[in-house]
């Protein structure tokens, strides 16, 4: 889990149970330490993801979008043009390259532990960059891959979520279309081997290093069935895409009622929502609960694609920086939503793209917001990426206005409190709160593993899946969808 301020993407952190760790082998579902995250409730992940294109036609960092054609400044302009053409040169002139050179070679020289040149630059692009606010950010060649990954919604996997009951790894299910389920993985299989190297009885940090296969392009898994039967599957790990928009059910046919939650906006995540609505329509679905829960933002074009489902006519989203406005607008061709009455979930770890997306429907009074204050991000941030070598640089850009020429940012009005107020506020206790992020962060299976699911379930009597969040959020949520909608 991530600080919604910003830590590296990354950071080793554990996320809680059915909360994917990300490794060529698979999507590892582990059981966290429970102290660390209870204690530490504040850290979910990242909330500044982005997309960008090599030609910066248009770039999207967090919850904005602006060309950014102008320079970080003289000073940031030298040191980047230095930095990704090679390592700062003995010849380099100037005061303040001067000034860093004497620096650096002092603590090189007199520092207690040896540390290179490249350590050295990279902290003065980090401490230069994050100094601007607490959003901008310098990646190394580590952290532009993460960036990358989160960006894209696309790993490196063979597609597998997996749980340890008692003292077994055993297959929760394959996701749709994985290299898993087409080698012949099922669910409920028991994991005994990876590349013959034993997991039974290991702990979770051994089991992710097993399935952690990097760039391998071929594993084997040694695999128990339910039936008994055992046998060694020949996987070839894949580019796959992590879904954002999960845990599609609905909650009361007889009322219509569907819900559908986003975890993150991703490129893919426009789509995956309306996939998931056609679902829903199909089950007879007249309204929607839309969990945006623990949604710490991401590509603002999916957000406003979302948004463009719900509104025929008006402004989306409006930006301002050192640049020119820019207007993202209704288009009443893709506005196919809206006949569906909406309840949006939010809470304070609801933040950037999710707030834009939540602002805007507030403001057009397309639904209705239901929770607790979102967290306060409504800046726009940009990224570059370079290649030699490999690293990316965010800086703040602009500001986002709602419809109604609302800014939700926390830094930028400090005498007031940030974020989005609900229209029905219900807040939650910690746990609670704990539990939501718990759920809204598993993987949901696809529909076509959801029936031998809920067989293996009755075969050993045992749940699987984690239950719908039954939260004072959520029980609101399905009143009021089950009475009068409110205008």
């Amino acid at each position: 889990m991530r600080d919604p301020r910003g830590t590296e993407p990354g950071d080793d952190f554990h996320d809680p149970p059915f909360a994917p760790l990300f490794g060529a082998g698979g999507i590892v579902m582990i059981v966290p330490w429970l102290r660390t995250a209870r204690t530490a409730p504040w850290r979910y992940r990242d909330a500044m993801t982005s997309e960008s294109n090599e030609s910066w036609t248009r770039s999207f960092f967090g919850a904005g979008a602006l060309p950014i054609g102008w320079s970080l400044g003289l000073l940031t302009g030298v040191l980047l043009a230095q930095v990704f053409l090679g390592p700062l040169r003995e010849s380099l002139t100037g005061p303040d390259l001067d000034r860093y050179r004497q620096v650096r070679d002092f603590a090189r020289e007199v520092h207690v532990r040896e540390v290179s040149d490249d350590q050295l630059l990279d902290a003065a692009l980090t401490g230069m960059l994050s100094s601007l606010d607490e959003y901008s950010r310098y990646y190394d060649e580590r952290g532009s891959v993460s960036l990358d990954r989160e960006t894209s919604g696309r790993f490196h996997s063979i597609g597998l979520v997996f749980r340890k009951l008692e003292d077994d790894w055993r297959a929760i299910f394959p996701t749709a279309n994985s290299p898993a389920l087409r080698a012949g993985v099922r669910v409920g299989d028991t994991i005994l081997a990876v590349d013959g190297e034993s997991t039974v009885g290991v702990d979770g940090e051994t089991f992710s290093g097993l399935m952690a296969a990097g760039e391998r392009e071929i594993m084997t898994l040694t695999v128990e069935h339910r039936d008994g039967t055992s046998e060694d599957l020949t996987i070839h790990p894949t580019v796959l895409i992590d879904p954002s928009v999960r845990h599609i059910r609905m909650l009361d046919r007889n009322a219509g009622i569907g819900y559908v939650s986003i975890q993150s906006f991703s490129r893919e995540t426009s789509d995956e929502f309306d996939r998931a609505v056609a679902v829903l329509r199909k089950r007879g679905a007249k309204s929607l609960i839309v969990d945006l829960r623990s949604n710490l933002g991401g590509v603002l074009d999916s957000a406003i694609e979302i948004a463009q489902r719900f509104v025929p006519e008006g402004v989306i989203l409006s930006t301002e920086g050192r640049g020119q406005p820019h207007l993202d607008l209704a288009d009443a061709d893709l506005a196919t939503m809206t006949d569906l009455d909406v309840v949006l979930l939010v809470d304070g770890f609801s933040a950037s793209a999710s707030e834009v997306l939540a602002g805007c429907l507030q403001d057009h009074r397309r639904a209705v917001l239901v929770g607790s204050r979102t967290y306060g991000k409504g800046v726009v941030q940009s990224i570059r990426r370079f290649q030699d070598p490999p690293a990316s640089a965010k800086v703040t850009s602009a500001y986002y206005y709602s419809p109604s020429r609302r800014n939700f940012e926390r830094t930028a009005h400090p005498d007031r409190e940030p974020g989005l107020v609900p229209d029905v506020m219900v807040d939650l206790d910690p746990d609670q709160t704990f539990a939501a992020h718990m759920f809204l962060s598993a993987y949901a299976p696809p529909a076509s593993a959801v029936l031998d699911i809920e067989a293996w379930e009755q075969e050993e009597d045992r749940q699987v899946l984690e239950p719908l969040p039954d939260d004072a959020q959520m029980r609101t949520a399905l009143a009021m969808l089950g009475g009068e909608f409110p205008g």
